[in-house]
């Protein structure tokens, strides 16, 4: 392992305690990785329990599900570090990393560079704060590596790539020679790019999928080759990508929900200023949670959003008046609801729907929505989309596989 940064070593005798950013699945891993690191050099640093402004209050939740031993958990926006802290990142979606690691290190946080002993670090790379190099991945020469990338196990970087701030490869991705991968990209397990592939920010690749020239920023993509989920050429009547929400896209998200129709058939039907809109607006992008802008043929046509209510996910779908009427609505339900399970960031999916919005009704089970449990309200009908049927294209007819 050739020229690593001085932030891989633990043996700083400065350093008293680590505390592990996040509470989820990859904390869990991250112990493991670090127990084998302070083997490697020798060390034997405690760690003092995780930050996690989600998991905080739900310690015995956590231990039943993921860690079965005791443990400090703390929400990170209100930890002020103190001396002999040491940080380390477990925070694997792109979003979620760039909202809570500024936060640490504006009030002084030190994060380590967690490489694994068994991985291949090759001459001339460069390695920004807080990166994480998982067991068995592979890193050639003349790499540059941003800030808090997230590089899993079996991951292979060839040379000459540059990746951006708060970027993840999960398990088993493939970086080809000379490839530009911007900030906040997720390259789901097994995904790969070609030679020289540009792959701009926050763009999503799903899990298999190989891009063969460029992603477009804020796109998820998927297949072999990738192309934008909702993008179909089988189709006569329209060709449908969804993007990312970001925000340029505060305004039209405003006009929509402040829809005349829309808010007739809302759960919510007040209307709202644009204060109010912006607050809600950027905190619904900082949260993490899946929320894509719909183009139809290059327009701006609606929106659909997933919110995580106790741990059940709801989703949220707006479409613009010219667009109505035109199977827009269950398409863009269907190939968001696709690209969510796909993610694994869900198992079922529910939709909570005015009994009077035989519009939207049609639309939910066009795209495989079937009924669920009764929601206690008369006038409010609740729909789920089942794990079971995720393997339908994008219009919910069913495909092979």
């Amino acid at each position: 392992m050739h020229g690593l940064p001085e932030s891989c070593s633990l043996r700083n005798t400065a350093y008293k305690r680590i505390w592990i950013v996040g509470a989820s699945h990859n904390a869990r891993e991250m112990m493991g990785f670090l127990r084998d690191i302070q083997q490697h050099q020798e060390t034997d640093i405690p760690v003092a329990g995780f930050l996690d402004d989600g998991m905080a209050g739900k310690k015995e939740i956590i231990r039943e599900k993921l860690f079965p031993f005791d443990f400090t958990i703390l929400p990170a926006k209100d930890y002020v570090p103190r001396s002999g802290d040491l940080f380390l990142n477990s925070i694997g979606t792109p979003e979620n990393k760039q909202r809570v690691v500024p936060k640490l290190l504006q009030k002084g946080a030190t994060f380590i560079t967690l490489v694994h002993p068994t991985v291949h670090f090759g001459y001339n790379n460069s390695v920004g704060l807080g990166c994480i190099f998982q067991p068995y991945s592979v890193c050639t020469t003349n790499i540059h590596f941003g800030n808090f990338i997230s590089i899993g196990s079996y991951c292979l970087v060839a040379d000459d790539v540059t990746i951006g701030d708060f970027s993840t490869l999960m398990t088993r991705s493939f970086a080809g020679s000379g490839s530009a991968i911007g900030k906040l990209v997720c390259m789901n397990t097994g995904s790969s790019t070609m030679e020289y592939t540009v792959i701009e920010d926050r763009a999503t690749i799903g899990v298999h999928s190989v891009i063969l020239r460029k992603a477009k920023t804020g796109c998820v993509y998927f297949g072999l080759p990738a192309k934008p989920i909702g993008q179909t050429e089988q189709n006569k009547n329209f060709t449908l990508i969804l993007c990312k929400a970001q925000e340029k896209d505060v305004k039209f998200v405003f006009d929509l929900v402040n829809d005349d129709l829309a808010r007739t058939m809302s759960l919510g039907g007040s209307r709202i200023t644009m204060e109010e809109h912006e607050t809600w607006f950027r905190q619904r992008l900082r949260n993490g949670n899946p929320f894509y802008i719909g183009y139809c043929d290059n327009t701006p046509c609606g929106y659909v959003r997933f919110d995580d209510k106790e741990g059940d996910i709801f989703i949220s779908v707006a479409i613009a008046g010219k667009f109505r009427g035109r199977g827009i609505g269950s398409a863009m339900i269907s190939a968001s609801c696709r690209a969510v399970l796909l993610m694994k960031a869900a198992s079922c999916i529910h939709a909570d729907i005015k009994s009077t919005n035989t519009a939207s009704l049609r639309a939910f089970q066009k795209a495989w929505f079937v009924p669920a449990a009764d929601t206690g309200t008369p006038d409010v009908i609740r729909l789920r989309y089942p794990e079971q049927v995720k393997n339908t294209d994008c219009y919910g007819r069913k495909v092979a596989g």
